[in-house]
């Protein structure tokens, strides 16, 4: 039985995105009517603190495909930047660079989908995914996520279908954010970003 639920966590995975960084991407585009915000937080001067609480939100950030040990973020970001990626374990001073990550983007377009595949990664572990400005190396964004913990028997889902940007829906994400769900499904009408 082991495996048939690790098999469900990973089966799930394929289409899960984690609550917080869902939440705060939808809440980036509705804020900024749609367009992928830029850089509101700096870390030049900050503590390392101040550093999260300025750059957490600032680029458009979802956490994809996660199992025990791997995940995929996607990301869309000003084309016309370079930028380093990087996951930090909780009380570890060491980074971990992606194993893949690839830019696509059209020609006429100002945005970029950065997709980054993170492997060897702990079961059920929480890391800081890192965004700095390869020129400057000033922080640019900062996320918490978790690996999936294959010895776990309960999981929440939330699902959400259709969304439109014209309604104002912070009531419905703070609602959802408040159920603390592990896993967020976005189904039906939404911003594809692969």
């Amino acid at each position: 039985m082991v495996w048939l639920r690790y098999l469900i966590q990973v089966m799930v995975a394929v289409v899960v995105v984690i609550a917080t960084v869902a939440c705060a991407t939808a809440t980036s585009f509705e804020k900024n009517k749609g367009t992928p915000p830029t850089n509101t937080g700096t870390a030049d001067n900050a503590d390392s603190a101040d550093s999260a609480d300025n750059a957490a939100g600032a680029l458009a950030i979802m956490q994809g495909v996660t199992t025990d040990q791997q995940t995929q973020i996607i990301a869309v970001a000003e084309k016309s930047r370079d930028y380093l990626y990087s996951l930090q374990e909780d009380n570890s001073s060491t980074l971990i660079e992606p194993t893949y990550h690839r830019i696509n983007s059209e020609r006429s377009q100002r945005w970029a989908v950065h997709r980054l595949l993170f492997k060897g990664l702990q079961p059920a572990t929480a890391y800081q995914l890192q965004v700095h400005s390869a020129r400057t190396k000033e922080l640019l964004d900062i996320r918490i996520l978790r690996t999936l913990d294959p010895q776990r028997k309960d999981i929440k889902f939330a699902f959400t279908s259709c969304m439109l940007d014209t309604y104002r829906q912070d009531d419905l994400w703070e609602q959802m954010i408040n159920l603390k769900p592990d896993a967020i499904f976005l189904i039906g009408d939404n911003v594809y970003t692969d």
